[in-house]
């Protein structure tokens, strides 16, 4: 009895972790500040801003179940559910947290990086926020080359970007992420030089 207790803790502290790590994305917190690329352009940190679960159930939109499942014991592997109104409530929330940029925040932004939990994600981000192309185009190339990568997605995106020298002086990157429970994090750096 208390070997299957402790089993299932360690099984459920296990799954904590993998969720901490699997939507590192929505936490991501770009200190950029200081740092330069081999073209010496510098990106500073403008703003970050967090939501959850705006409403109470929100808390279903994407989680692990953990506890009393039937699956079975031959398939260990963990099962992760994502509601399939799950890139609506990320629309929602994300209009949320732009809705809080000062104005010349918001104009100033070039690029976007959107978490890639699928295409569909990022379609609905992009049309809902009249996003063109080729301001949010790396995202569409990570989901293409490699799917979903989860935390390491807006990482990535954001060292091609800064590689790339693709985005102006005083020009922002707007970096949205999507979390477990429903959460969704905004960050906006600025190109300083």
């Amino acid at each position: 009895e208390t070997l299957k207790k402790d089993s299932e803790q360690h099984i459920n502290n296990w799954l904590n972790i993998i969720q901490f790590f699997l939507f590192g994305d929505m936490a991501t917190a770009a200190i950029v500040s200081g740092s330069t690329n081999s073209s010496g352009s510098q990106f500073k940190l403008v703003s970050t801003k967090h939501i959850t679960n705006i409403r109470q159930e929100d808390y279903k939109m994407a989680y692990f179940p953990t506890g009393g499942s039937l699956y079975s014991n031959l398939d260990v592997r963990p099962r992760f559910f994502m509601h399939r109104n799950l890139p609506k409530t990320g629309l929602i929330y994300s209009k949320r947290l732009i809705n809080t940029l000062e104005k010349n925040e918001l104009e100033s932004i070039q690029k976007w990086l959107v978490h890639t939990g699928s295409k569909k994600i990022i379609d609905i981000i992009k049309d809902g926020l009249k996003i063109d192309l080729q301001s949010i185009k790396e995202s569409y190339e990570i989901i293409k080359n490699f799917g979903n990568i989860t935390p390491c997605s807006l990482p990535l995106i954001l060292k091609n970007i800064i590689s790339d020298d693709s985005v102006d002086v005083n020009k922002n990157i707007a970096m949205l992420g999507f979390g477990n429970g429903f959460s969704a994090s905004l960050t906006i750096l600025k190109r300083v030089s």
